[in-house]
C-alpha cells in the first residue's frame, strides 16, 4: 500500500483526491493495519496541490466570504418577516434560513427526506430536530439529526401542510420540493445544487437587500448563496471560541484542517483592533463612548430582576426589566448580556455591578488564555460593549451618590 500512499500525496485533481482518500480508509480499516489507518488519518488533512486557499473568507470578500454582523441581521429579519406569494418563495426562504442556521451543504438540503422533521417532548418543552443526509466524502453514512430553532420548525410544517406541498413530498420522499408551475419546469422534479443556487439568487435580488461595508462607498445588492451562509456559520462559531475540531464537526469538514481558515478569518478581522489594544482590560475598553447605556438607575428592584450569570456566587441582581411585553411581546435577547445597552433596562442603584464587572472580566481573561489566537472571538466586541455598560452605571451611581 506503500505506492498508493504516494500517489494520493501527488494528486492535482480535487475529485481524484476525495475518490482515492476513501478507497484507502475503506482498505485501511480492511485490512485493520495500525500503521495504514494512521496513514488514512494523515491523508484527510492533506489538501489536493490545486486547491487555492480561502482568501476570499480570510479577507471577508463582499462576494463570496463571510457575512458581517449587520449582515446578518438583515437577512435573518428578511427571512423571519417576508411574505410568501407561492411554495417557490416559501421553500427559498426555509433553506436559506437552514443554510443560515446549520452552515449544510446545497446537496444536502436537496437530499432531506420528506419525514425528516423530528419533535422530542420532555418536560413538557419541545426540541426539534432536522435530520441531514451527508453528503461529498461522508456520503453513505447514516443521516444524523440537527437540532433547529421552533420558528424555523413551525415554518417547515407550514410549508408541509400546504396543500399542493404534502402529495409531492411524498411522491418523491423530499421535503423541499414544489409544483411545476412555480419552478418553470415540464414536470415536478427535484433539479440540481446549481439550479436551487440559481433559484436563491433571483428570491435574494427581489428582496431589495444591500450591503454598505464602506460608508464612503454606494450600498450594493447583497450577494446570498449557501457558500457565503456556511462560512458565515463557520465564522460565528469561531467567533464564539468554539476549537477546529468542533467547528470541522458541525460543518461536516472532510478534513480537520478546513475549520482553521474560520479562526484565521475572525483573526484578520480583529487584528488590528487588538494589536492598538494594550491585552489590559482597561486597555481593550478603554475607547468606548460612554452612552452605551441606555436605561436607567432605580432605587428598587420590580419584577423580572436581571442576574449576574455566575452561579457560583449566588444570585447577584443588578437590576430588572421594564419591557411592557402586551405592547412589545417577550423579550427574546439573552438576559443580562443584552441588558445594559436596552432602554427598558433598569439598573438597580445598589446592584451588583461591581461583581458584573468582575464576572464580565473573567470571561475575557478566560478567552485570552483559550487554545489558538485569543484575539480571534467577537465576543471580545461584545464584552467591550458590556463592560463600558456597566462601568457607566458604576459611574453614575457614585457621581449621584456625591
Amino acid at each position: 500500500m506503500a505506492h498508493w500512499y504516494h500517489i494520493l500525496t501527488h494528486v492535482r485533481k480535487k475529485n481524484y483526491l476525495n475518490y482515492l482518500r476513501i478507497m484507502y480508509r475503506q482498505v485501511a480499516a480492511l485490512e485493520k493495519n495500525p500503521q495504514m489507518l494512521r496513514r488514512s488519518h494523515q491523508l484527510d488533512g492533506y489538501k489536493s496541490k490545486s486547491t487555492t486557499p480561502l482568501e476570499s473568507m480570510i479577507h471577508w470578500d463582499i462576494r463570496k466570504g463571510a457575512f458581517t454582523t449587520e449582515e446578518i441581521e438583515k437577512i435573518m429579519q428578511f427571512l423571519r418577516k417576508s411574505k410568501d406569494k407561492n411554495e417557490e418563495e416559501h421553500a427559498l426562504r426555509i433553506i436559506a434560513w437552514l443554510y443560515m442556521h446549520l452552515g449544510k451543504r446545497p446537496l444536502q438540503m436537496m437530499s432531506i427526506n420528506s419525514t425528516s422533521l423530528k419533535t422530542v417532548i420532555h418536560n413538557e418543552v419541545s426540541q426539534y430536530f432536522l435530520e441531514i443526509p451527508k453528503a461529498k466524502a461522508q456520503r453513505g453514512r447514516k443521516a444524523e439529526q440537527w437540532e433547529i430553532t421552533a420558528d424555523l420548525a413551525k415554518e417547515i410544517q407550514l410549508f408541509s401542510a400546504r396543500p399542493a406541498i404534502r402529495p409531492l413530498q411524498q411522491e418523491a420522499d423530499r421535503l423541499f420540493i414544489w409544483p411545476s408551475e412555480c419552478m418553470g419546469r415540464p414536470k415536478n422534479e427535484t433539479f440540481s445544487t446549481s439550479q436551487l443556487g440559481g433559484l436563491l439568487r433571483r428570491y435574494f435580488r427581489g428582496s431589495g437587500l444591500t450591503t454598505q461595508r464602506d460608508k464612503n462607498l454606494p450600498a450594493t445588492p447583497l450577494i446570498f448563496n449557501a457558500r457565503r451562509a456556511r462560512h458565515t456559520v463557520g465564522t460565528q462559531m469561531a467567533f464564539d471560541g468554539a476549537p477546529a475540531e468542533f467547528i470541522s464537526r458541525v460543518l461536516e469538514h472532510d478534513s480537520p484542517g478546513s475549520a482553521k481558515a474560520y479562526i484565521d478569518a475572525v483573526f484578520m478581522q480583529l487584528q488590528d483592533a487588538i494589536n492598538k489594544a494594550e491585552y489590559s482590560l482597561g486597555g481593550i475598553f478603554a475607547g468606548l463612548s460612554e452612552v452605551y447605556f441606555s436605561g436607567h438607575i432605580v432605587e428598587e428592584q420590580t419584577d423580572r430582576p436581571i442576574f449576574v450569570p455566575d452561579w457560583t456566587a449566588g444570585l447577584l441582581t443588578v437590576g430588572c426589566c421594564n419591557l411592557d411585553t402586551h405592547v412589545y411581546g417577550e423579550c427574546k435577547k439573552h438576559p443580562f448580556f443584552s441588558c445594559y445597552g436596552c432602554s427598558f433596562f433598569r439598573a438597580l442603584r445598589g446592584g451588583a455591578h461591581a461583581q458584573a464587572l468582575d464576572y464580565v472580566a473573567g470571561l475575557l481573561q478566560r478567552w485570552q488564555e483559550s487554545e489558538g489566537h485569543p484575539e480571534r472571538s467577537q465576543m471580545v466586541v461584545e464584552f467591550e460593549r458590556l463592560y463600558q455598560g456597566i462601568s457607566h452605571v458604576v459611574r453614575r451611581v457614585k457621581v449621584q451618590a456625591l
